[in-house]
């Protein structure tokens, strides 16, 4: 069978380039495979229910501007490069889901809830600290020289140079020890299960890690007042994630091929995909996935993989009588806990309900009841003593590549090989970038997908 364009691949890119493309009236075929359109976006499902898996709130905040500019512009090897199209992707979503903006998230950090520092930039965590901690860190922060090659900015003026150095010692040159030691650090080894020894410093957001300019934390520090725009986080009205990704993809069902990859080969003019039970030409391949995956099926054998870091879930069920505020995101810094995340999927998508479904995420060992109460109860975010219902967990299972030097240098050599060979491909996902893989990422690669061929 012959098509213009065949997509692979089941990442959000995927879905919304097959989307764009049935718009445009397109000659396409989407080899999604058997795997959900929408990847690990399009959520989980254990103990009777679909969840959302994952920090799965929209977020369309910006520090800058978002000028955009033709959208064939957009390139995944610039850090943040969706910015410039997040009016177009706010566009896109509210065609297909009603969004509402959440509360702001907040942190477990010492044995109560503090504004959130970790995802929402909150200085108000500043005021909260003792008079000695906050001395010593504004003390720090006072000396570091805007030559510094460490500094903060250097990462936008010269991002190659930050790629070779470590988050640590980038952060500790930027924040100093107190607040990598006792919050950043202790969040991104529950996380990822390593340290941030192993993440160049240029991944630092990749692996949920805020790097403040010097100058910002000393203000923050003087003037109480004083906040960067505020971080807004939104979520589909409603319903989760999946429900529509679930509705795009049967909007596709008649340009869907759902059966096994076998191979890929080049031809004068084009691409040749065999699948289990068909064989497709097309002039135009757009893949997203994994790179050695690619290679193999192309007949190329690889021996390096990238490291996968371990995610796990563990299902709440709690009555709404029981909850003291209104609480969307917990984070929690804390090391003698294994959860790293709680999320109020009831309250977030605005569903006015009895039972509430709280999602606890975990990396390594699966919580027990008591931890979770704990948590929420000196967090202030319910009642002591309230019934919790534990409804089941799942994993910790292989989930996200880690941000860390040695996938970087893997990444970079399947690349150069990606581009030796197949220079034609169109890469989108985790097979664009390993960086850029957020949602408004895959959303953009998607949009951008029409234009490009």
């Amino acid at each position: 069978m012959k098509y213009r364009v065949v997509v692979m691949g089941s990442q959000p890119a995927a879905l919304v380039s097959a989307s764009e493309l049935q718009a445009a009236g397109e000659d396409f075929i989407w080899l999604k495979g058997p795997a959900p359109g929408g990847g690990i976006f399009r959520g989980i499902h254990f103990a009777g229910r679909d969840w959302d898996a994952g920090m799965n709130l929209l977020e369309f905040t910006a520090l800058k501007d978002s000028t955009s500019g033709e959208i064939t512009s957009y390139s995944p090897k610039v850090r943040y490069d969706y910015v410039r199209f997040l009016p177009q992707i706010r566009a896109w979503l509210e065609k297909r889901i009603q969004i509402k903006q959440v509360p702001t998230p907040e942190m477990y950090f010492r044995g109560q809830a503090l504004p959130d520092f970790l995802i929402s930039n909150h200085s108000a965590f500043f005021q909260k600290l003792p008079e000695e901690i906050r001395s010593e860190i504004f003390a720090f922060v006072s000396r570091v020289s805007l030559s510094n090659p460490l500094h903060a900015r250097f990462k936008h003026e010269n991002p190659t140079s930050f790629e070779s150095v470590s988050y640590r010692e980038v952060a500790y040159a930027n924040h100093g020890v107190w607040l990598q030691q006792n919050l950043i650090e202790p969040w991104l080894e529950k996380i990822t299960s390593g340290d941030g020894l192993q993440i160049p410093a240029l991944f630092h957001r990749q692996a949920w890690a805020p790097l403040f300019y010097p100058e910002t934390l000393q203000r923050f520090l003087q003037d109480p007042a004083y906040q960067l725009p505020p971080t807004i986080f939104e979520y589909p009205q409603g319903e989760g994630f999946g429900a529509w990704m679930q509705r795009e993809e049967a909007d596709l069902k008649d340009k869907l091929d759902t059966s096994n990859w076998k191979s890929i080969s080049r031809t004068p003019s084009g691409w040749t995909i065999h699948t289990e039970h068909n064989s497709y030409e097309c002039q135009h391949l757009a893949y997203t996935g994994d790179l050695s995956q690619f290679l193999e099926l192309s007949g190329r054998k690889q021996g390096n993989t990238l490291r996968r870091g371990k995610l796990g879930f563990i299902g709440i069920y709690l009555n709404q009588k029981d909850l003291l505020k209104e609480t969307s995101v917990l984070n929690v810094p804390e090391k003698d806990f294994a959860l790293f995340r709680l999320m109020d999927q009831t309250l977030c998508a605005g569903l006015d309900s009895e039972s509430h479904f709280i999602l606890g995420e975990f990396a390594q060992s699966v919580p027990e009841e008591s931890e979770v109460r704990k948590i929420m109860e000196e967090s202030g975010w319910i009642r002591e003593g309230s019934e919790i219902k534990i409804a089941g967990s799942l994993g910790p299972v292989s989930a996200f590549v880690m941000p860390e030097f040695e996938n970087l240098r893997i990444f970079r050599n399947l690349q150069e090989e990606m581009e030796s060979h197949f220079p034609n491909l169109i890469r989108m996902g985790s097979a664009g970038e390993m960086t850029s893989v957020s949602l408004n990422d895959q959303i953009v690669q998607g949009l951008q997908l029409p234009h490009s061929i």
